[in-house]
Formats: C-alpha cells, sequence, structure tokens
C-alpha cells in the first residue's frame, strides 16, 4: 500500500495545472516564453489570472500529496517524505508531458509547508524580498533553494531525514535553473515588467 500511496504522489505532482490553464487561453505553454509548464512561465506567456491558479493548484497538489500520505500512514514518516518527493519530481518530470515540467517551486512550497511550516515560511519571506529586489524570480527561487535547507538545519537538526530530503530538493530545484544561472551570470535574464521575449 505505501507503493501505492508514493505512486499516487507521483501522478498527482504530474499533473500540468499550469499546461491545462494555459490552454483554456489558448496558450500552450510548452511551446511560449521558457517552455516550462511551471507558474512563472504561465504568468509570462498566459498572464495573472492563469498565473495565480496555476499557483495554487502547484502549492495544492504538493500539499494534497503529503496530507493524504499522512492520513495513511497516521505520522510523518518515511512514507510521507518519500510521497513529497514524488510529487515534486512528478512536477519536474510528469508522465503527461513526456516527462518534461516545470521546477517544482511552488509544488515544493506545499509539500514542505505540511512537512517543515516554519522553514518554508521564512524562506517564503526571503523569496518575496530577492525578488523585490532583483526583480527576477528565477533568483529569487534560486536564493530560496538554499537558504531553505540551510534553515532546516538550524530549526529542526534533529531531522535527519528531513533534512536529506530538504537539501535534495533544494540541490534538484537549483540544477533546474541551470539556465537561469548562466542567463543571470550574462546579465540576459527577465525582469519583472520587462517586455516578453522567449527564452531557450
Amino acid at each position: 500500500m505505501s507503493v501505492i500511496i508514493i505512486i499516487l504522489a507521483y501522478f498527482l505532482g504530474a499533473i500540468p495545472f499550469g499546461v491545462i490553464f494555459a490552454r483554456l487561453k489558448g496558450v500552450n505553454l510548452l511551446e511560449s516564453g521558457s517552455r516550462s509548464s511551471g507558474a512563472t512561465n504561465a504568468f509570462r506567456t498566459a498572464g495573472p489570472v492563469v498565473g495565480i491558479f496555476t499557483v495554487i493548484f502547484d502549492i495544492l497538489k504538493g500539499f494534497v500529496a503529503v496530507w493524504l500520505a499522512y492520513l495513511y500512514a497516521h505520522e510523518i514518516n518515511w512514507v510521507v517524505y518519500i510521497a513529497g518527493v514524488a510529487s515534486i519530481f512528478g512536477h519536474t518530470k510528469s508522465v503527461f508531458l513526456g516527462f518534461k515540467g516545470g521546477k517544482a517551486i511552488a509544488t515544493s512550497f506545499g509539500v514542505f509547508l505540511f512537512l517543515n511550516p516554519v522553514p518554508i515560511l521564512i524562506t517564503l519571506v526571503i523569496w518575496i524580498l530577492t525578488i523585490i529586489i532583483s526583480r527576477m524570480v528565477s533568483l529569487g527561487s534560486i536564493v530560496a533553494g538554499i537558504v531553505y535547507p540551510i534553515t532546516t538545519l538550524i530549526y529542526t537538526p534533529d531531522q535527519l531525514f528531513l533534512i536529506l530530503i530538504s537539501f535534495a530538493v533544494a540541490i534538484w530545484a537549483i540544477w533546474r535553473h541551470k539556465e537561469n544561472i548562466k542567463r543571470i551570470m550574462n546579465g540576459t535574464e527577465s525582469k519583472i515588467g520587462q517586455k516578453k521575449r522567449d527564452l531557450k
């Protein structure tokens, strides 16, 4: 049964809400902007309404994945943790999109909002501040990927499995931003308020 719960979490995470909502507006996220199925590209190419709905549902699918696992396990144990990781992986490598996907920042937030609320909320504040200062969502996400596992290590030093998963998810998220990192270093990364342009 544990395996079924984890598989269910993967498929829940794999639902490409951004793609679904954008298509309702006649936009194909996979052929627009950064070609990512995530919320940032949904905002950029399909507008704020689609972007907001994408954020909400991407957060919910991560949260619900671990909540369902918790209902099964009756405690936060390895099944719940792995279900969270599975939902995040599902978003980045969705079976519904030929194993493509987004960067899973919103989905990760949903997972850790359930598992580790204080560190993830601290990270959220830093993410917002970074975006306000830099006007780059990608930089905010990269900084959040650095801050969150460190905050987890400080706040819950006795939760080894949670710490390991936090670092693993953060490294995966930063790796998914490797092209953004190149553009940031080259000074060509898109900023909020700039004219839309296609990103490789």
